[in-house]
């Protein structure tokens, strides 16, 4: 297989997020499935979707779809991606859909006490009755992606089948996903101060903030 990289699609940690604006400089862009899953799970993707691979290609496309991309213009950009000639403007672009997808992002405080890390965030209150239909298939969603890196790890060749897997489960959740333009924007109804130890009250800008909880 010809050497991975850039001008093949392959998503880094450079990406930047659109201009969304934010509440505050306190808050930052919260990733319900982590960063490192969407990027891994693309690069594999990325690394064998071509003509030959049909089903890897098919999984990126309807990726792609649920990004924001319209039919042909994934059919194009993976395309250029099979062919090593992605254009470095329109890789900038495709890095950051990858990897700050609108339906993925959830604005709130920047110094919390239960940051996920590089696990689920999975949120629960304050949610609209979409938001929280849509919050629970990225749950799923993520255990599904976990899985296709863990059965694509340090495989030259992945089986056809764990693509057309994954292609099923993006099928699934498109037509949640694939409409989500912008992500929640800070909502006092999702977050509240952590309690200090000593239950004193401390200023908002020195407490570490936490999702609410029922």
């Amino acid at each position: 297989m010809a050497d991975f990289g850039l001008s093949r699609g392959q998503c880094n940690d450079d990406s930047q997020p659109p201009l969304w604006g934010r509440y505050d400089n306190s808050m930052k862009w919260h990733h319900v499935i982590p960063r490192s899953v969407l990027r891994n799970s693309w690069n594999t993707l990325a690394r064998h979707q071509s003509a030959e691979n049909s089903s890897a290609r098919n999984a990126a496309h309807t990726w792609m779809r649920i990004l924001g991309y319209v039919h042909e213009d994934a059919k194009k950009l993976l395309a250029l991606m099979a062919a090593g000639q992605l254009p470095f403007e329109k890789w900038l672009t495709l890095n950051s859909d990858v990897a700050f997808p609108p339906w993925d992002i959830v604005e709130g405080p920047g110094k919390r006490s239960d940051d996920p890390g590089d696990s689920f965030d999975e949120y629960t209150v304050g949610l609209t009755d979409g938001e929280w239909w849509r919050h629970k298939g990225l749950k799923t969603l993520n255990e599904n992606l976990n899985a296709f890196n863990i059965a694509a790890a340090g495989l030259q060749a992945p089986g056809s089948s764990i693509f057309t897997m994954l292609q099923t489960q993006f099928g699934m959740v498109e037509r949640n996903l694939a409409d989500v333009k912008a992500p929640i924007k800070f909502r006092p109804a999702m977050w509240e101060i952590t309690p200090s130890p000593d239950n004193k009250e401390l200023p908002p800008a020195q407490a570490k903030w936490r999702k609410r909880r029922r």
